[in-house]
Protein backbone atom coordinates (compact mmCIF):
# COMPACT_ATOMS: atom_id res chain seq x y z
CA UNK A 1 0.00 0.00 0.00
CA UNK A 2 1.52 3.62 -0.61
CA UNK A 3 -1.17 5.27 1.42
CA UNK A 4 1.37 7.09 3.52
CA UNK A 5 3.78 7.80 0.43
CA UNK A 6 0.82 9.20 -1.14
CA UNK A 7 0.68 12.09 1.99
CA UNK A 8 4.44 11.93 2.30
CA UNK A 9 4.88 15.73 2.85
CA UNK A 10 1.64 15.86 5.53
CA UNK A 11 2.87 13.02 7.45
CA UNK A 12 6.43 15.15 7.61
CA UNK A 13 4.89 18.03 8.70
CA UNK A 14 3.22 15.36 11.85
CA UNK A 15 6.54 14.06 12.40
CA UNK A 16 8.09 17.37 13.16
CA UNK A 17 4.75 18.70 15.17
CA UNK A 18 4.83 15.93 17.37
CA UNK A 19 8.90 16.43 17.65
CA UNK A 20 8.59 20.08 18.92
CA UNK A 21 5.57 19.38 20.89
CA UNK A 22 7.15 16.25 22.35
CA UNK A 23 11.16 17.12 22.82
CA UNK A 24 11.11 13.19 21.57
CA UNK A 25 12.21 11.75 17.76
CA UNK A 26 9.49 10.50 15.36
CA UNK A 27 9.53 8.10 13.05
CA UNK A 28 6.53 7.58 10.52
CA UNK A 29 6.68 4.35 8.27
CA UNK A 30 4.46 2.32 5.94
CA UNK A 31 3.19 -1.13 5.56
CA UNK A 32 6.81 -2.01 3.46
CA UNK A 33 8.75 -0.94 6.86
CA UNK A 34 9.80 2.36 4.42
CA UNK A 35 10.66 5.40 6.02
CA UNK A 36 7.78 7.82 5.14
CA UNK A 37 8.87 11.07 7.76
CA UNK A 38 11.34 11.39 10.53
CA UNK A 39 12.40 14.04 12.74
CA UNK A 40 16.10 15.17 11.90
CA UNK A 41 17.51 14.05 15.57
CA UNK A 42 16.28 10.40 14.42
CA UNK A 43 17.57 10.39 10.87
CA UNK A 44 21.08 11.86 11.47
CA UNK A 45 21.43 8.92 14.40
CA UNK A 46 20.45 6.37 12.60
CA UNK A 47 19.54 6.83 9.05
CA UNK A 48 16.24 5.04 7.26
CA UNK A 49 16.84 1.36 8.35
CA UNK A 50 13.77 0.51 10.39
CA UNK A 51 13.44 -2.81 12.34
CA UNK A 52 11.35 -5.14 10.56
CA UNK A 53 10.78 -7.72 13.47
CA UNK A 54 8.99 -4.53 15.56
CA UNK A 55 7.08 -3.92 12.51
CA UNK A 56 5.65 -7.42 11.73
CA UNK A 57 4.47 -7.85 15.63
CA UNK A 58 2.89 -4.29 15.16
CA UNK A 59 0.92 -5.48 11.95
CA UNK A 60 0.11 -9.16 13.79
CA UNK A 61 -0.65 -7.38 17.11
CA UNK A 62 -2.21 -4.12 16.05
CA UNK A 63 -1.70 -3.08 19.31
CA UNK A 64 0.98 -1.03 20.64
CA UNK A 65 5.18 -2.03 21.28
CA UNK A 66 7.29 -0.57 24.21
CA UNK A 67 10.39 -0.82 24.01
CA UNK A 68 12.62 -0.66 27.11
CA UNK A 69 16.18 -1.40 25.68
CA UNK A 70 16.69 -1.11 22.01
CA UNK A 71 19.18 -3.35 20.90
CA UNK A 72 18.53 -6.51 23.66
CA UNK A 73 15.45 -7.07 22.89
CA UNK A 74 14.53 -10.64 21.37
CA UNK A 75 13.96 -9.17 18.13
CA UNK A 76 16.74 -7.29 17.72
CA UNK A 77 18.92 -10.33 17.06
CA UNK A 78 18.98 -9.88 13.63
CA UNK A 79 18.97 -5.67 13.40
CA UNK A 80 22.12 -4.37 12.22
CA UNK A 81 22.02 -2.49 15.42
CA UNK A 82 21.90 -5.19 17.51
CA UNK A 83 23.73 -4.73 20.85
CA UNK A 84 25.02 -1.13 19.46
CA UNK A 85 21.45 0.50 19.32
CA UNK A 86 22.01 4.44 19.76
CA UNK A 87 18.53 4.44 21.16
CA UNK A 88 17.89 3.94 24.72
CA UNK A 89 13.56 3.57 24.57
CA UNK A 90 10.99 3.57 21.71
CA UNK A 91 6.95 3.50 21.75
CA UNK A 92 5.08 2.37 18.65
CA UNK A 93 1.85 2.73 17.59
CA UNK A 94 -0.20 1.66 14.43
CA UNK A 95 -1.35 3.84 12.43
CA UNK A 96 -5.11 1.48 11.12
CA UNK A 97 -7.28 2.51 7.94
CA UNK A 98 -10.12 0.66 6.86
CA UNK A 99 -9.81 -1.71 8.98
CA UNK A 100 -5.81 -2.46 7.77
CA UNK A 101 -2.67 -1.44 9.74
CA UNK A 102 -0.66 0.55 6.85
CA UNK A 103 2.05 2.02 8.80
CA UNK A 104 3.21 2.99 12.21
CA UNK A 105 4.60 6.03 14.58
CA UNK A 106 6.87 6.00 16.51
CA UNK A 107 8.81 7.92 19.70
CA UNK A 108 12.48 7.32 20.50
CA UNK A 109 14.67 8.62 22.91
CA UNK A 110 18.15 8.68 22.58
CA UNK A 111 19.34 10.24 26.02
CA UNK A 112 18.25 9.22 29.69
CA UNK A 113 15.95 12.30 30.00
CA UNK A 114 14.26 11.27 27.21
CA UNK A 115 14.00 7.56 27.88
CA UNK A 116 12.75 8.50 31.52
CA UNK A 117 9.75 10.12 29.41
CA UNK A 118 8.80 7.67 27.38
CA UNK A 119 8.44 5.31 30.34
CA UNK A 120 6.94 7.69 32.60
CA UNK A 121 4.65 8.37 30.34
CA UNK A 122 4.03 6.19 27.63
CA UNK A 123 0.14 6.24 28.10
CA UNK A 124 -0.43 9.68 27.44
CA UNK A 125 1.88 9.49 24.68
CA UNK A 126 0.24 6.41 22.82
CA UNK A 127 -2.92 8.41 23.51
CA UNK A 128 -1.34 11.17 21.88
CA UNK A 129 0.53 9.50 18.82
CA UNK A 130 -3.36 7.69 18.08
CA UNK A 131 -4.92 10.85 17.33
CA UNK A 132 -1.89 11.82 15.30
CA UNK A 133 -2.38 8.49 13.27
CA UNK A 134 -6.29 9.37 13.27
CA UNK A 135 -5.16 12.63 11.47
CA UNK A 136 -3.18 10.42 8.99
CA UNK A 137 -5.63 8.38 8.43
CA UNK A 138 -8.27 11.73 7.69
CA UNK A 139 -5.55 13.30 5.25
CA UNK A 140 -5.76 9.48 3.53
CA UNK A 141 -9.41 9.47 2.98
CA UNK A 142 -9.19 13.26 1.47
CA UNK A 143 -6.66 11.83 -1.02
CA UNK A 144 -8.36 8.73 -1.97
CA UNK A 145 -11.52 10.61 -2.60
CA UNK A 146 -9.72 12.75 -4.51
CA UNK A 147 -8.43 10.38 -6.59
CA UNK A 148 -11.39 8.23 -6.87
CA UNK A 149 -13.00 11.73 -7.83
CA UNK A 150 -10.37 12.31 -10.55
CA UNK A 151 -10.99 8.99 -11.87
CA UNK A 152 -14.64 9.02 -11.52
CA UNK A 153 -14.47 12.41 -13.65
CA UNK A 154 -11.97 11.27 -16.41
CA UNK A 155 -14.43 7.93 -16.53
CA UNK A 156 -17.52 10.40 -17.31
CA UNK A 157 -15.43 12.73 -19.99
CA UNK A 158 -14.27 9.27 -21.66
CA UNK A 159 -17.72 8.19 -21.55
CA UNK A 160 -19.88 11.40 -22.89
CA UNK A 161 -17.24 11.68 -25.43
CA UNK A 162 -17.52 7.71 -26.17
CA UNK A 163 -21.46 8.46 -27.26
CA UNK A 164 -22.19 9.34 -30.51
CA UNK A 165 -25.52 11.53 -29.27
CA UNK A 166 -24.37 15.56 -28.25
CA UNK A 167 -24.48 15.95 -25.27
CA UNK A 168 -24.89 19.05 -23.31
CA UNK A 169 -24.79 20.51 -19.35
CA UNK A 170 -26.32 23.89 -18.53
CA UNK A 171 -26.17 25.45 -15.38
CA UNK A 172 -29.40 27.01 -13.62
CA UNK A 173 -29.96 29.11 -16.33
CA UNK A 174 -28.91 27.53 -19.19
CA UNK A 175 -25.32 28.46 -19.54
CA UNK A 176 -23.08 25.66 -20.96
CA UNK A 177 -20.71 24.29 -18.92
CA UNK A 178 -19.84 20.97 -20.68
CA UNK A 179 -20.54 19.70 -23.92
CA UNK A 180 -18.82 16.26 -25.49
CA UNK A 181 -16.83 16.17 -29.09
CA UNK A 182 -20.27 15.11 -30.78
CA UNK A 183 -22.49 18.32 -30.01
CA UNK A 184 -18.89 20.47 -30.90
CA UNK A 185 -18.98 18.68 -33.92
CA UNK A 186 -22.66 18.92 -34.74
CA UNK A 187 -22.58 22.72 -34.30
CA UNK A 188 -19.47 23.16 -35.75
CA UNK A 189 -17.67 24.64 -32.93
CA UNK A 190 -15.44 23.41 -30.71
CA UNK A 191 -16.05 22.59 -26.84
CA UNK A 192 -14.23 25.94 -26.01
CA UNK A 193 -16.48 27.93 -27.93
CA UNK A 194 -19.45 26.34 -26.66
CA UNK A 195 -18.74 26.56 -22.83
CA UNK A 196 -19.98 30.00 -21.61
CA UNK A 197 -23.07 30.36 -24.16
CA UNK A 198 -26.59 30.12 -23.52
CA UNK A 199 -27.67 27.10 -24.73
CA UNK A 200 -30.37 28.82 -26.85
CA UNK A 201 -27.86 30.41 -28.88
CA UNK A 202 -27.05 26.58 -29.83
CA UNK A 203 -30.65 25.59 -29.78
CA UNK A 204 -32.79 28.56 -30.64
CA UNK A 205 -36.14 26.52 -30.07
CA UNK A 206 -35.76 24.87 -27.40
CA UNK A 207 -38.46 25.19 -24.81
CA UNK A 208 -36.61 26.34 -21.26
CA UNK A 209 -39.69 27.03 -19.39
CA UNK A 210 -41.59 24.05 -20.24
CA UNK A 211 -37.96 21.55 -19.66
CA UNK A 212 -37.96 23.28 -16.38
CA UNK A 213 -41.43 22.69 -15.28
CA UNK A 214 -41.61 19.19 -15.67
CA UNK A 215 -40.53 16.68 -12.58
CA UNK A 216 -38.96 13.40 -13.57
CA UNK A 217 -39.58 13.44 -16.96
CA UNK A 218 -37.75 13.78 -20.02
CA UNK A 219 -39.07 16.47 -22.61
CA UNK A 220 -38.30 15.20 -26.21
CA UNK A 221 -39.39 16.44 -29.88
CA UNK A 222 -37.53 17.56 -33.12
CA UNK A 223 -36.34 20.39 -33.75
CA UNK A 224 -36.22 22.23 -37.27
CA UNK A 225 -33.92 25.74 -36.98
CA UNK A 226 -31.31 27.58 -38.90
CA UNK A 227 -28.24 28.27 -37.83
CA UNK A 228 -25.33 29.95 -39.30
CA UNK A 229 -26.82 29.58 -43.03
CA UNK A 230 -27.41 25.73 -42.12
CA UNK A 231 -30.70 23.93 -41.48
CA UNK A 232 -30.59 21.45 -38.23
CA UNK A 233 -33.38 18.78 -37.86
CA UNK A 234 -32.60 17.30 -34.86
CA UNK A 235 -34.12 14.98 -31.79
CA UNK A 236 -33.49 16.85 -28.86
CA UNK A 237 -33.92 15.38 -25.54
CA UNK A 238 -33.85 17.42 -22.08
CA UNK A 239 -33.81 16.56 -18.45
CA UNK A 240 -33.50 18.87 -15.24
CA UNK A 241 -31.90 18.42 -12.39
CA UNK A 242 -33.59 19.52 -9.25
CA UNK A 243 -32.67 19.75 -5.87
CA UNK A 244 -34.93 20.52 -3.01
CA UNK A 245 -37.41 21.56 -6.36
CA UNK A 246 -35.09 24.00 -7.38
CA UNK A 247 -33.72 23.60 -10.75
CA UNK A 248 -29.19 23.72 -10.48
CA UNK A 249 -28.83 22.13 -14.07
CA UNK A 250 -30.38 21.22 -17.34
CA UNK A 251 -28.94 17.73 -19.41
CA UNK A 252 -29.46 17.89 -22.80
CA UNK A 253 -28.44 15.47 -25.95
CA UNK A 254 -29.00 16.37 -29.27
CA UNK A 255 -28.93 14.16 -32.94
CA UNK A 256 -29.17 14.25 -36.61
CA UNK A 257 -32.50 12.99 -37.37
CA UNK A 258 -31.06 11.29 -40.54
CA UNK A 259 -28.53 9.57 -38.63
CA UNK A 260 -31.30 8.15 -35.76
CA UNK A 261 -33.37 6.34 -38.65
CA UNK A 262 -29.83 5.07 -40.41
CA UNK A 263 -29.23 3.89 -36.35
CA UNK A 264 -32.94 2.74 -36.30
CA UNK A 265 -32.99 0.98 -39.79
CA UNK A 266 -29.67 -1.01 -39.12
CA UNK A 267 -30.90 -2.27 -35.19
CA UNK A 268 -34.44 -2.74 -36.27
CA UNK A 269 -33.18 -5.24 -38.71
CA UNK A 270 -34.88 -3.76 -41.96
CA UNK A 271 -31.11 -3.60 -43.01
CA UNK A 272 -30.52 -7.45 -43.85
CA UNK A 273 -28.94 -7.36 -46.74
CA UNK A 274 -29.26 -9.25 -49.81
CA UNK A 275 -27.48 -10.04 -53.09
CA UNK A 276 -28.47 -11.30 -56.18
CA UNK A 277 -26.33 -14.35 -55.58
CA UNK A 278 -29.67 -14.88 -52.76
CA UNK A 279 -31.49 -15.17 -55.77
CA UNK A 280 -32.16 -18.62 -56.55
CA UNK A 281 -32.82 -19.09 -60.52
CA UNK A 282 -30.39 -19.97 -63.41
CA UNK A 283 -33.09 -20.61 -65.94
CA UNK A 284 -32.45 -18.09 -69.07
CA UNK A 285 -35.14 -15.72 -67.88
CA UNK A 286 -33.73 -15.30 -64.79
CA UNK A 287 -30.52 -15.08 -65.63
CA UNK A 288 -31.69 -11.78 -68.49
CA UNK A 289 -33.60 -10.42 -65.28
CA UNK A 290 -30.86 -10.28 -63.05
CA UNK A 291 -28.37 -9.00 -65.16
CA UNK A 292 -30.71 -6.53 -65.79
CA UNK A 293 -31.34 -5.44 -62.25
CA UNK A 294 -27.64 -5.53 -61.74
CA UNK A 295 -26.77 -2.77 -64.73
CA UNK A 296 -29.35 -0.44 -63.39
CA UNK A 297 -28.62 -0.87 -59.49
CA UNK A 298 -26.50 2.41 -59.57
CA UNK A 299 -29.20 4.31 -61.07
CA UNK A 300 -31.15 6.94 -59.35
CA UNK A 301 -33.47 6.36 -61.73
CA UNK A 302 -37.42 4.82 -60.32
CA UNK A 303 -37.77 1.20 -60.82
CA UNK A 304 -41.06 -0.49 -61.61
CA UNK A 305 -40.94 -4.55 -60.63
CA UNK A 306 -43.66 -6.53 -62.55
CA UNK A 307 -44.86 -10.13 -61.57
CA UNK A 308 -47.45 -11.90 -60.31
CA UNK A 309 -47.86 -12.12 -56.13
CA UNK A 310 -45.24 -14.56 -54.82
CA UNK A 311 -42.76 -13.86 -57.56
CA UNK A 312 -40.03 -12.05 -54.92
CA UNK A 313 -40.39 -8.97 -56.31
CA UNK A 314 -39.22 -7.14 -52.91
CA UNK A 315 -36.44 -9.94 -52.93
CA UNK A 316 -35.12 -8.06 -55.93
CA UNK A 317 -35.73 -4.52 -54.31
CA UNK A 318 -33.65 -5.47 -52.13
CA UNK A 319 -30.50 -6.93 -53.64
CA UNK A 320 -31.04 -3.85 -56.54
CA UNK A 321 -30.36 -2.05 -53.24
CA UNK A 322 -27.97 -3.21 -51.28
CA UNK A 323 -25.85 -3.52 -54.60
CA UNK A 324 -26.24 0.46 -55.21
CA UNK A 325 -24.13 2.99 -53.92
CA UNK A 326 -26.96 3.80 -51.38
CA UNK A 327 -26.28 -0.03 -49.26
CA UNK A 328 -25.51 1.71 -46.16
CA UNK A 329 -28.51 3.76 -45.97
CA UNK A 330 -32.04 2.80 -45.35
CA UNK A 331 -34.08 0.46 -46.94
CA UNK A 332 -37.72 1.00 -45.81
CA UNK A 333 -40.28 -1.41 -47.48
CA UNK A 334 -44.27 -0.46 -47.46
CA UNK A 335 -47.20 -2.07 -48.63
CA UNK A 336 -49.72 0.36 -50.22
CA UNK A 337 -52.43 -2.29 -50.00
CA UNK A 338 -51.98 -3.05 -46.56
CA UNK A 339 -51.75 -0.21 -44.61
CA UNK A 340 -55.64 1.73 -44.53
CA UNK A 341 -56.09 4.71 -46.79
CA UNK A 342 -56.96 6.82 -43.78
CA UNK A 343 -53.31 6.20 -42.25
CA UNK A 344 -51.59 5.40 -45.65
CA UNK A 345 -50.73 9.07 -46.04
CA UNK A 346 -49.70 9.80 -42.51
CA UNK A 347 -47.48 6.25 -43.24
CA UNK A 348 -45.84 8.06 -46.32
CA UNK A 349 -44.94 11.29 -45.28
CA UNK A 350 -45.93 11.54 -41.00
CA UNK A 351 -47.12 14.51 -39.52
CA UNK A 352 -46.42 17.23 -36.59
CA UNK A 353 -47.55 17.63 -33.22
CA UNK A 354 -50.98 18.18 -32.64
CA UNK A 355 -51.93 17.35 -36.47
CA UNK A 356 -54.16 14.29 -34.61
CA UNK A 357 -55.93 13.33 -31.47
CA UNK A 358 -53.96 11.02 -30.29
CA UNK A 359 -51.20 11.77 -32.19
CA UNK A 360 -47.83 10.89 -31.25
CA UNK A 361 -46.05 13.93 -28.90
CA UNK A 362 -43.66 15.62 -31.03
CA UNK A 363 -45.00 14.21 -34.96
CA UNK A 364 -44.14 11.25 -36.38
CA UNK A 365 -41.87 11.16 -39.58
CA UNK A 366 -43.15 9.54 -42.41
CA UNK A 367 -41.56 6.34 -44.52
CA UNK A 368 -40.02 8.81 -47.22
CA UNK A 369 -38.06 11.20 -44.27
CA UNK A 370 -36.76 7.38 -42.77
CA UNK A 371 -35.61 6.83 -46.25
CA UNK A 372 -33.53 9.41 -46.91
CA UNK A 373 -30.43 8.77 -48.44
CA UNK A 374 -31.72 5.67 -49.43
CA UNK A 375 -34.25 3.85 -50.83
CA UNK A 376 -37.85 3.30 -50.75
CA UNK A 377 -40.00 0.07 -51.45
CA UNK A 378 -43.82 0.69 -52.36
CA UNK A 379 -45.24 -2.78 -52.90
CA UNK A 380 -48.47 -3.15 -54.81
CA UNK A 381 -48.48 0.53 -55.83
CA UNK A 382 -51.77 -0.12 -58.01
CA UNK A 383 -53.47 0.09 -54.38
CA UNK A 384 -52.44 3.36 -53.96
CA UNK A 385 -55.91 5.63 -53.58
CA UNK A 386 -55.77 8.74 -56.50
CA UNK A 387 -55.55 11.77 -54.02
CA UNK A 388 -51.90 10.20 -52.50
CA UNK A 389 -50.99 9.36 -56.68
CA UNK A 390 -51.25 13.17 -56.83
CA UNK A 391 -48.79 13.60 -53.58
CA UNK A 392 -46.23 10.63 -54.51
CA UNK A 393 -46.65 12.77 -58.29
CA UNK A 394 -44.94 16.03 -56.59
CA UNK A 395 -42.61 13.88 -54.07
CA UNK A 396 -41.01 12.47 -57.27
CA UNK A 397 -40.83 16.10 -59.37
CA UNK A 398 -40.21 17.98 -56.62
CA UNK A 399 -37.58 15.33 -54.44
CA UNK A 400 -39.34 17.05 -51.31
CA UNK A 401 -42.31 16.30 -48.96
CA UNK A 402 -44.68 17.86 -46.22
CA UNK A 403 -45.56 16.30 -43.28
CA UNK A 404 -49.38 16.42 -42.25
CA UNK A 405 -50.36 19.27 -40.82
CA UNK A 406 -47.22 21.15 -41.77
CA UNK A 407 -46.38 24.20 -44.41
CA UNK A 408 -42.86 23.10 -44.27
CA UNK A 409 -41.19 21.14 -46.57
CA UNK A 410 -38.47 18.88 -46.46
CA UNK A 411 -36.15 17.78 -48.90
CA UNK A 412 -35.70 14.38 -49.71
CA UNK A 413 -33.43 11.93 -51.50
CA UNK A 414 -34.90 9.04 -52.30
CA UNK A 415 -34.96 6.17 -55.04
CA UNK A 416 -38.32 4.81 -55.34
CA UNK A 417 -38.92 1.01 -56.43
CA UNK A 418 -42.33 0.45 -57.05
CA UNK A 419 -43.88 -3.08 -57.35
CA UNK A 420 -47.34 -4.56 -58.29
CA UNK A 421 -48.99 -7.70 -59.42
CA UNK A 422 -51.78 -5.41 -61.33
CA UNK A 423 -52.01 -4.28 -64.96
CA UNK A 424 -50.98 -0.78 -64.62
CA UNK A 425 -51.89 -0.24 -67.98
CA UNK A 426 -55.30 -1.43 -68.30
CA UNK A 427 -55.60 0.41 -64.91
CA UNK A 428 -55.00 3.67 -67.00
CA UNK A 429 -56.82 2.99 -69.29
CA UNK A 430 -59.84 2.71 -66.80
CA UNK A 431 -59.28 6.09 -64.61
CA UNK A 432 -58.13 4.13 -61.64
CA UNK A 433 -54.44 5.04 -61.73
CA UNK A 434 -52.93 8.78 -63.00
CA UNK A 435 -51.26 7.89 -66.75
CA UNK A 436 -48.20 11.00 -65.59
CA UNK A 437 -47.58 8.91 -62.32
CA UNK A 438 -47.61 5.19 -64.40
CA UNK A 439 -45.14 7.30 -66.33
CA UNK A 440 -43.25 8.23 -63.44
CA UNK A 441 -43.04 4.97 -62.22
CA UNK A 442 -42.30 2.72 -65.52
CA UNK A 443 -38.75 4.66 -66.23
CA UNK A 444 -36.78 0.81 -65.96
CA UNK A 445 -39.82 -1.71 -65.79
CA UNK A 446 -38.42 -5.58 -64.56
CA UNK A 447 -40.71 -8.27 -65.38
CA UNK A 448 -40.07 -11.01 -63.04
CA UNK A 449 -41.56 -14.07 -64.62
CA UNK A 450 -43.80 -16.59 -62.37
CA UNK A 451 -42.55 -19.91 -61.18
CA UNK A 452 -44.49 -21.37 -63.59
CA UNK A 453 -42.48 -20.43 -66.68
CA UNK A 454 -39.40 -21.63 -64.85
CA UNK A 455 -39.83 -24.57 -64.13
CA UNK A 456 -36.31 -25.49 -64.92
CA UNK A 457 -35.06 -23.76 -61.36
CA UNK A 458 -37.90 -26.12 -58.91
CA UNK A 459 -35.30 -28.33 -58.01
CA UNK A 460 -32.63 -25.88 -56.84
CA UNK A 461 -35.50 -23.89 -55.02
CA UNK A 462 -36.48 -26.99 -53.12
CA UNK A 463 -33.00 -28.02 -52.48
CA UNK A 464 -32.13 -24.40 -50.57
CA UNK A 465 -36.05 -24.86 -48.61
CA UNK A 466 -35.17 -28.14 -47.48
CA UNK A 467 -31.66 -27.01 -46.07
CA UNK A 468 -33.23 -23.66 -45.07
CA UNK A 469 -36.74 -25.74 -42.79
CA UNK A 470 -34.36 -29.28 -41.61
CA UNK A 471 -32.49 -26.43 -39.71
CA UNK A 472 -35.30 -24.55 -38.67
CA UNK A 473 -37.54 -27.54 -37.84
CA UNK A 474 -34.42 -29.72 -36.21
CA UNK A 475 -35.12 -32.41 -38.84
CA UNK A 476 -32.65 -35.18 -40.64
CA UNK A 477 -34.40 -34.51 -44.29
CA UNK A 478 -31.41 -35.09 -46.54
CA UNK A 479 -33.58 -34.78 -50.17
CA UNK A 480 -36.76 -35.52 -51.75
CA UNK A 481 -37.89 -38.79 -53.61
CA UNK A 482 -38.31 -38.81 -57.30
CA UNK A 483 -42.45 -38.93 -57.35
CA UNK A 484 -42.30 -36.42 -55.17
CA UNK A 485 -40.44 -34.15 -57.71
CA UNK A 486 -42.07 -34.99 -60.61
CA UNK A 487 -45.50 -34.24 -59.00
CA UNK A 488 -44.01 -30.65 -57.66
CA UNK A 489 -42.87 -30.43 -61.32
CA UNK A 490 -46.47 -31.04 -62.69
CA UNK A 491 -47.65 -28.85 -60.64
CA UNK A 492 -48.66 -24.68 -62.13
CA UNK A 493 -47.90 -22.93 -58.67
CA UNK A 494 -50.69 -20.33 -58.70
CA UNK A 495 -48.72 -18.68 -55.95
CA UNK A 496 -45.20 -18.97 -57.13
CA UNK A 497 -42.42 -19.15 -54.96
CA UNK A 498 -44.60 -18.85 -51.64
CA UNK A 499 -46.37 -21.00 -52.43
CA UNK A 500 -44.04 -23.76 -53.38
CA UNK A 501 -42.07 -22.97 -50.24
CA UNK A 502 -45.43 -23.40 -47.77
CA UNK A 503 -45.88 -26.78 -49.48
CA UNK A 504 -41.79 -27.86 -48.43
CA UNK A 505 -42.22 -26.21 -45.04
CA UNK A 506 -45.19 -28.70 -44.87
CA UNK A 507 -43.94 -31.36 -45.37
CA UNK A 508 -40.86 -31.40 -43.81
CA UNK A 509 -42.73 -31.51 -41.18
CA UNK A 510 -44.87 -34.69 -41.16
CA UNK A 511 -41.83 -36.51 -42.92
CA UNK A 512 -41.36 -39.22 -41.02
CA UNK A 513 -38.42 -40.63 -43.62
CA UNK A 514 -34.74 -38.36 -44.63
CA UNK A 515 -36.54 -37.69 -47.58
CA UNK A 516 -39.70 -36.32 -48.70
CA UNK A 517 -42.34 -38.21 -50.25
CA UNK A 518 -45.02 -38.21 -52.28
CA UNK A 519 -47.31 -38.81 -49.30
CA UNK A 520 -45.95 -36.08 -47.71
CA UNK A 521 -47.07 -33.71 -49.99
CA UNK A 522 -50.32 -31.44 -49.25
CA UNK A 523 -53.20 -33.45 -50.40
CA UNK A 524 -54.66 -30.47 -52.12
CA UNK A 525 -51.38 -30.19 -54.40
CA UNK A 526 -51.39 -33.85 -54.76
CA UNK A 527 -54.94 -33.80 -56.20
CA UNK A 528 -54.28 -30.96 -58.76
CA UNK A 529 -51.52 -32.60 -60.32
CA UNK A 530 -53.55 -35.73 -60.51
CA UNK A 531 -56.28 -33.86 -62.09
CA UNK A 532 -53.89 -31.45 -64.15
CA UNK A 533 -52.21 -35.36 -65.78
CA UNK A 534 -55.65 -36.87 -66.31
CA UNK A 535 -56.41 -33.46 -68.81
CA UNK A 536 -53.35 -33.58 -70.09
CA UNK A 537 -54.02 -37.13 -70.97
CA UNK A 538 -57.70 -37.97 -71.58
CA UNK A 539 -56.88 -41.62 -72.87
CA UNK A 540 -56.74 -42.91 -69.12
CA UNK A 541 -60.11 -42.27 -67.13
CA UNK A 542 -59.76 -40.07 -63.83
CA UNK A 543 -59.93 -42.59 -61.50
CA UNK A 544 -57.83 -45.04 -62.92
CA UNK A 545 -54.95 -42.09 -62.28
CA UNK A 546 -55.69 -41.58 -58.71
CA UNK A 547 -55.42 -45.97 -58.03
CA UNK A 548 -51.71 -45.99 -59.66
CA UNK A 549 -50.64 -42.71 -57.79
CA UNK A 550 -52.13 -45.00 -54.55
CA UNK A 551 -50.99 -48.07 -55.94
CA UNK A 552 -47.35 -46.76 -56.41
CA UNK A 553 -47.23 -45.46 -53.09
CA UNK A 554 -48.29 -48.44 -51.45
CA UNK A 555 -45.66 -50.29 -52.84
CA UNK A 556 -42.85 -48.00 -52.44
CA UNK A 557 -43.72 -48.19 -48.05
CA UNK A 558 -43.87 -51.76 -48.34
CA UNK A 559 -40.46 -51.91 -49.82
CA UNK A 560 -39.19 -48.89 -47.38
CA UNK A 561 -40.33 -51.40 -44.23
CA UNK A 562 -40.22 -54.76 -46.01
CA UNK A 563 -37.56 -55.46 -43.23
CA UNK A 564 -39.88 -54.90 -40.16
CA UNK A 565 -41.75 -57.55 -38.29
CA UNK A 566 -44.83 -54.70 -38.41
CA UNK A 567 -44.85 -53.85 -41.83
CA UNK A 568 -48.22 -53.61 -42.42
CA UNK A 569 -49.36 -51.30 -39.41
CA UNK A 570 -46.25 -49.21 -40.38
CA UNK A 571 -47.68 -48.48 -44.07
CA UNK A 572 -50.87 -48.25 -42.64
CA UNK A 573 -49.83 -45.30 -40.64
CA UNK A 574 -47.64 -44.27 -42.83
CA UNK A 575 -50.80 -43.71 -45.38
CA UNK A 576 -53.01 -42.55 -42.60
CA UNK A 577 -55.11 -45.46 -42.93
CA UNK A 578 -56.79 -48.86 -40.86
CA UNK A 579 -54.97 -51.65 -41.18
CA UNK A 580 -58.62 -52.76 -42.83
CA UNK A 581 -58.33 -50.45 -45.46
CA UNK A 582 -54.75 -51.56 -46.23
CA UNK A 583 -55.99 -55.24 -46.32
CA UNK A 584 -58.94 -54.06 -48.96
CA UNK A 585 -56.19 -52.11 -50.90
CA UNK A 586 -53.59 -54.85 -51.34
CA UNK A 587 -56.59 -56.91 -52.59
CA UNK A 588 -58.09 -54.66 -55.20
CA UNK A 589 -54.22 -54.07 -56.65
CA UNK A 590 -53.45 -58.03 -56.04
CA UNK A 591 -50.27 -56.78 -54.77
CA UNK A 592 -48.58 -60.05 -52.47
CA UNK A 593 -46.58 -58.75 -49.19
CA UNK A 594 -43.54 -61.86 -49.83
Amino acid sequence: MTYLMDIQADAQRVANAINAALGLEVTISDSDYNLVASSRGYFSSKGSVLNSSFKAELFRSQKPIIVENPGYHPYCADCSWAKKCPEKALILTPIIFRGQVIGDIGLTSFSEEQKNKILNYHNEYIEFLNQMGEFLTVKIAERAVHNELLIFSEKLVNAINFTEEGLIYTDSIGTITLCNTAAAQLFNMSSNEMRGLNVINVLPSLPLKKIESLDNETWESELIFTRQNRKYHLLVSARSIKVKQKVEALIISARDMQEVRQFVYRIGGTGKLYSFEDIIGNCQSMRAVKDLAKEIANSVSTVLLLGETGTGKELFARAIHCSSSRHNKPFIAINCGAIPDTLLESELFGYEDGTFTGGRHGGKPGKFEMANGGTIFLDEIGDLPLYLQVKLLRVIQEKEIERLGSSKTLPINVRIIAATHKNLEKMVRQGEFREDLYYRLNVIPIYIPPLRERADDIPLLIEHMIKKYSNLLSKNITGISDKAMKALMNYEWPGNIRELENCIEYAINIEKDTVINLSSLPSKLLQKTISTNCEKNDAKPFREKIDNVEKSEIITLLEKYKDMANVKEKVAQELGISRATLYRRLRKYNIVIK
